[in-house]
């Protein structure tokens, strides 16, 4: 199965795939004789702000949070490679001394 890329997703696209959901489970709630989802004002507002926070929070907690030991070796590479201060014995010095803290936290943890 291909992988989409969402940051090539336009943003009508979804927020029209999202309409059309709901608008599809809403007439199957109608259909069954179940509630149908409530649109008055306060329930969009609801719903609205419920969205953009838990998107909001997503993309935050997402956005390269580095709490790995490699995730952390991996900023300071990217930072060194933008600051083009990057040689050899350098990457070198970053990966032994990121393998002997993980070898050091192996030991403490065994």
């Amino acid at each position: 199965m291909k992988k989409i890329d969402l940051s090539e997703v336009n943003i009508g696209v979804i927020v029209r795939t999202v309409a059309a959901l709901i608008a599809l489970v809403n007439q199957i709630f109608a259909i069954s004789g179940l509630q149908q989802i409530p649109f008055d004002d306060q329930a969009v507002y609801q719903w609205l702000s419920m969205g953009a926070t838990v998107i909001t929070f997503a993309v935050n907690w997402w956005k390269n949070n580095s709490f790995t030991k490699e995730a952390q070796l991996g900023d300071k590479v990217r930072k060194a490679a933008q600051e083009d201060t990057i040689i050899a014995n350098k990457i070198e010095r970053m990966l032994k001394e990121n393998d002997e803290a993980a070898q050091a936290s192996a030991r403490k943890a065994a």
